[in-house]
């Protein structure tokens, strides 16, 4: 075989590895680019809580009983990625929280969003209508929503509802009170 040939084989060899070469390295820039743009996300908060309800609450630190708060059982809210920024109840759902609540729930089992000066602004229930005669309606509700949202922005929703009484004797409407007020 003489030298000529054999350079050009060496060539035809060679050839095809350098472009291998490059390939490989692209993917390794490729990859260092997918984990900077992963370290970006943010996950949104996480909500926990065994019930929300709209009721009559006994108030154990203060030793009263407050009628017609919304009360979160073991509620809280958790950011893996971050921190809370906003944790609450939405009464109208738009989006915003009305009422606001500790984010942390930590050591407090039972958090009340307390009605500021008796407002019934935000209460605006519905007969709970389940195909029966106006005369046989005895409650009616409200969707409410726990809201969290993280530093980054990000914001999760829980929608509840909030029971009321049902007057249906005289005025036939629903009434601005808890359920068992």
């Amino acid at each position: 075989m003489t030298t000529d040939k054999v350079f050009i084989l060496l060539l035809v060899i060679m050839l095809p590895l350098t472009g291998c070469l490059d390939i490989t390295d692209n993917a390794e820039s490729q990859d260092a680019t997918t984990e900077e743009n992963q370290s970006v996300v943010n996950n949104p908060p996480v909500i926990y809580f065994a019930s929300a309800a709209f009721l009559d609450w006994y108030d154990y630190s203060t030793n009263t009983l407050v009628e017609n708060v919304i009360v979160v059982s073991a509620g809280m809210a958790v950011d893996f990625d971050g921190e809370i920024m906003e944790f609450g109840i939405d009464t109208n759902q738009d989006g915003v929280i009305d009422l606001p609540l500790n984010e942390t729930g930590g050591e407090t089992v039972i958090q009340a969003a307390y009605n500021p000066d008796n407002m019934t602004d935000w209460m605006n229930p519905m007969p709970y209508d389940y195909g029966a005669l106006p005369q046989d309606i005895e409650r009616c509700y409200q969707w409410l929503s726990l809201i969290a949202i993280d530093d980054g922005g990000a914001m999760s929703v829980e929608p509840f509802m909030a029971w009321f009484e049902y007057d249906n004797n005289e005025a036939m409407a629903c009434e601005l009170d808890s359920i068992n007020g």
